[in-house]
């Protein structure tokens, strides 16, 4: 009997870590309430991304510089699911990252291409983003066989199979130079024929104004290029003006 009543309340204390886990990386969410996700209506997956040396141009007390200065011209922030033009956050249908989970060659590529740029250590962010946006993907577009690498793979795949640097590149618009934010817009639009989303900041020093995030968007589980739906993104960010960097010249890479 008292060996059954131990593994009950160990049962109940694993649960509990388990739930906690994931209510940390949620509890700044405007979907304060864990959910059990339940897929219905039409769903949009919003592949994030961010630009490092924008980031930390922008805001260096945050995106620390060893960081952002040795990342690529465009990191992956996640993998977002909305559905009806509503964010769907904090499923918890599947727990908390367990980065056993993970095969090699996805851990590989995360720590170069998904890394964070802020003080907190790669494995936080990742885990941040599992519990906030991954759960919800997963539920509804992922492989039921390993769905936390199917996530984190499947975002990796999206982000190499648009490459976004490669397409501002081909369409002019290229590192430590000023651009309308249409121009940056227009350009993706032009090559995968549907509108992004751009995101920008300034410096509160200098007060340019930056590039610090782009969002494309993807319909269905094949995962179609899709406009991004307005009011998916950002709120605290300023529309982008007439006079984007696109990071600036400091940062601008050989």
């Amino acid at each position: 009997m008292a060996v059954f009543v131990m593994i009950v309340l160990l049962a109940s204390f694993v649960t509990s870590i388990r739930s906690h886990s994931c209510h940390h990386a949620c509890k700044s969410s405007n979907e304060t309430r864990m959910m059990s996700y339940q897929d219905q209506g039409d769903n949009i997956y919003s592949l994030v991304l961010e630009q490092p040396q924008g980031l930390n141009y922008a805001n260096p007390k945050k995106f620390i510089s060893n960081k952002t200065q040795g990342a690529p011209a465009w990191t992956i922030h996640g993998l977002w699911l909305s559905q009806n033009g509503e964010s769907k956050n904090c499923c918890t249908t599947l727990g908390p990252l367990d980065l056993n989970n993970i095969s090699e060659d996805v851990h590989s590529e995360m720590k170069t291409l998904w890394m964070s740029l802020t003080k907190r250590k790669d494995k936080g962010f990742w885990s941040h983003e599992w519990c906030k946006h991954g759960n919800c993907v997963a539920n509804t577009l992922t492989s039921k066989d390993n769905p936390t690498n199917a996530y984190f793979s499947q975002t990796l795949e999206l982000y190499h199979k648009h490459d976004v640097k490669e397409i501002l590149d081909k369409n002019g618009i290229t590192p430590g130079n000023p651009y309308k934010g249409t121009e940056i817009i227009d350009a993706i639009r032009d090559e995968i024929n549907v509108t992004p989303q751009i995101f920008c900041d300034r410096s509160k020093d200098q007060g340019q104004q930056v590039l610090i995030e782009l969002m494309l968007c993807f319909s269905g589980t094949d995962l179609t290029p899709a406009d991004c739906p307005e009011g998916i993104g950002y709120g605290r960010n300023e529309e982008c003006g007439d006079k984007v960097m696109y990071y600036p010249t400091k940062f601008q890479q050989d």
